[in-house]
């Protein structure tokens, strides 16, 4: 019983969802007593029992729902991805239909002057023809005045504040 008992903490604690059945062929005595041990787990809190059966489905929603609040949990404290974290913070289901352009101003990567003297793919300064400042997602998005219309549109969209 002790055995059983470590590999359910155990399982427990790597968050893997179990079952534990009896085999009901036992002596009076060991299933009663196995019982009592049970039942004492789970009163002290050590076993969380579940009822019921998950069926495969429930398994993969339950396993997708913890990979998406890790994901989420890491992607809200992490450094790197700020770019895009700005305009897209919440990791879930939704899909977007995005041009390659709307996606390279998302990612902070892509034809933007700053990035690619930055990444050293073209030499020559970073700086927008507009005389702003460096070409980069931050630039187009708050500064460049040639597409403020559209921009704007997008901090809608996105629920954007400069910060």
């Amino acid at each position: 019983m002790k055995k059983i008992h470590e590999i359910a903490r155990k399982l427990q604690l790597e968050e893997k969802i179990f079952k534990i059945t009896w085999d009901k062929r036992k002596s009076n005595n060991e299933w009663e007593r196995a019982h009592k041990l049970a039942k004492a787990a789970v009163e002290k809190e050590e076993i969380h029992l579940r009822k019921g059966w998950l069926s495969k489905l429930d398994f993969k929603r339950i396993r997708y729902d913890r990979i998406i609040r890790t994901w989420q949990q890491y992607w809200d404290i992490s450094d790197t991805g700020r770019i895009t974290y700005r305009y897209y913070r919440q990791i879930g289901r939704d899909r977007l239909n995005l041009t390659s352009e709307a996606v390279q101003i998302i990612i902070g990567h892509g034809n933007m002057k700053a990035y690619l003297k930055s990444s050293r793919f073209r030499p020559g300064p970073g700086v927008c023809p507009c005389g702003g400042g460096n070409e980069d997602s931050e630039h187009i998005m708050w500064q460049y005045t040639a597409h403020s219309r559209l921009a704007r549109l997008w901090r809608l969209y996105f629920g954007m504040h400069k910060e």
